[in-house]
């Protein structure tokens, strides 16, 4: 397959011409309630694309539109909390679909995400777990972007499925981008700041806000941003069109921007070192090094520029500052009140906490769940910022090998698609390991918006060539038996 993102056909051409100009107005006129006029250009876009398109992709594409701006309609009071449980409906029923079709596909080259999803499902009769109803949504937590990638895996999409599904992520995430710029640039609404308060967690760096986006929450928009940035770094090395690469290019340098606006310096870390890392994989295929170059320079000129000239110049200098400092702390942690907090306090909590109970407390037992219902959760309110260990509390030491394990054979299989040229193969492979990085101090994983983006990432990135997920062809007729999977 060339590394490429090809011509596009035709009809596809002018709704992605209004959309952006719909991304770009909301960019210019900073008023947060043209969001809906960005999502509802979105939707036309949707209704356009579902020309031609299988029944899985469109519950893909409303699953993945609304895990990716209905954020700020919350924030406005324009959809109640409950709509989440559309979104699992609608993604559950998609799951029936693809599992109930004749001649299933056998997803046996990933054991350890089966095991994974076993055991988590297992552990829901864990007599530590309150009731069956506290452990389904400590469940649907950790599960759900799974079912989302084994769906987007297994599913039989077309090729224009898979346009679609791509064109939804990159539309998603260009609202999230002019909504955040907004938020750096400008300032927060009224709406925005009273819906963190309710939230009750800290969305403070000194007296500044971290980005919001089009999440729900400062944390929901820096796992975002960090899964979301290799992906954007490979479509623009990728494309070989003007029009396309100068939109790509924009897109990408503020999405860094936002990165690093967002304050958050695991999900920074992370998203720098996977977007590098995709990079490699796309360029080295290309045999086009140049282009790594320029990419790793601007990665560079924008360190520079965010942290020493254009603060000053395009920020007020308290903002200036509180990026200018949270920066520059990520190269010396030991010197940092969180990190020193983590270190000392919360992270030996945690180990004694999965030490005395090594199979763990069920769903539920550690992260967002435990504090909104503090009282029932097994070990009381835990949060133990820690991705690794968030896994632990709730399914024991199996749980996290299995865990971990998943996540290998995931960049196994990715790292193996994106030697034969896929592109959303050598995306996967950034934003995992974006993911991976993040979650070493935070809890990322139990955050259903962005990890269920994560999952249909890494789903269209384990389809290969849109089979089977093989690794290996089949070896022709009569040499033996065919490849492992």
């Amino acid at each position: 397959m060339s590394a490429s993102l090809g011509r596009f056909p035709l009809r596809w051409e002018p709704p992605l011409a209004v959309a952006l100009a719909g991304v770009l107005g909301l960019l210019i006129a900073f008023n947060p309630l043209l969001a809906v006029l960005g999502v509802g250009i979105g939707c036309v876009v949707m209704a356009i694309g579902l020309i031609d398109i299988s029944v899985p992709a469109a519950g893909l594409g409303f699953v993945i539109f609304g895990h990716l701006v209905t954020g700020q309609f919350y924030v406005i009071g324009l959809l109640p909390e409950a709509f989440a449980a559309v979104l699992d409906v609608v993604l559950v029923a998609v799951a029936a679909c693809v599992a109930l079709r004749p001649q299933p596909r056998s997803p046996r080259s990933h054991i350890a995400t089966w095991l994974f999803l076993g055991l988590a499902t297992i552990s829901i009769v864990n007599p530590l777990v309150p009731s069956l109803n506290y452990g389904t949504f400590g469940l649907r937590q950790v599960v759900l972007p799974l079912v989302a990638l084994l769906v987007v895996k297994e599913a039989e999409l077309t090729p224009r499925d898979r346009q679609f599904l791509i064109w939804l992520l990159a539309l998603g995430w260009a609202i999230n981008v002019a909504l955040a710029t907004r938020q750096w640039f400008g300032d927060f609404t009224a709406a925005e700041v009273a819906w963190l308060e309710s939230q009750r967690a800290t969305y403070l760096v000194d007296d500044q806000i971290r980005l919001l986006g089009a999440t729900q929450s400062n944390q929901d928009f820096g796992f975002l941003a960090a899964v979301a940035v290799p992906s954007v770094t490979v479509l623009f090395l990728a494309s070989e069109r003007r029009a396309f690469r100068v939109a790509l290019g924009v897109l990408l340098l503020l999405s860094l921007a936002v990165l690093f606006g967002s304050l958050l310096r695991t999900t920074l870390v992370g998203g720098i070192v996977g977007a590098i890392l995709a990079a490699v994989l796309v360029t080295v295929r290309q045999g086009r090094p140049e282009r790594l170059v320029g990419f790793v320079g601007l990665l560079v000129t924008l360190l520079l520029a965010l942290t020493v000239v254009l603060p000053g110049r395009l920020l007020p200098e308290d903002k200036a500052t509180t990026l200018s400092t949270r920066v520059v702390s990520i190269f010396s942690p030991g010197e940092d009140a969180s990190f020193q907090a983590r270190s000392a306090e919360v992270w030996p909590q945690t180990l004694e906490i999965i030490s005395e109970h090594p199979v763990g407390g069920g769903p539920g037992a550690s992260g967002p769940l435990s504090q909104a219902r503090s009282s029932e959760a097994p070990f009381g309110p835990v949060v133990p910022d820690n991705g690794y260990l968030l896994i632990a509390v709730q399914f024991g030491l199996v749980g996290v090998l299995l865990f971990m394990g998943m996540f290998v054979t995931w960049l196994r299989d990715l790292f193996a698609w994106a030697g034969r040229g896929q592109l959303a193969a050598a995306a996967a492979v950034g934003s995992v390991v974006a993911a991976l990085v993040a979650m070493l101090a935070g809890g990322y994983w139990s955050l259903v918006n962005p990890s269920v983006i994560l999952g249909v990432i890494v789903g269209l990135g384990l389809r290969g060539d849109g089979t089977r997920g093989e690794i290996r062809p089949k070896r022709p007729a009569g040499t033996g038996a065919t490849s492992p999977r």
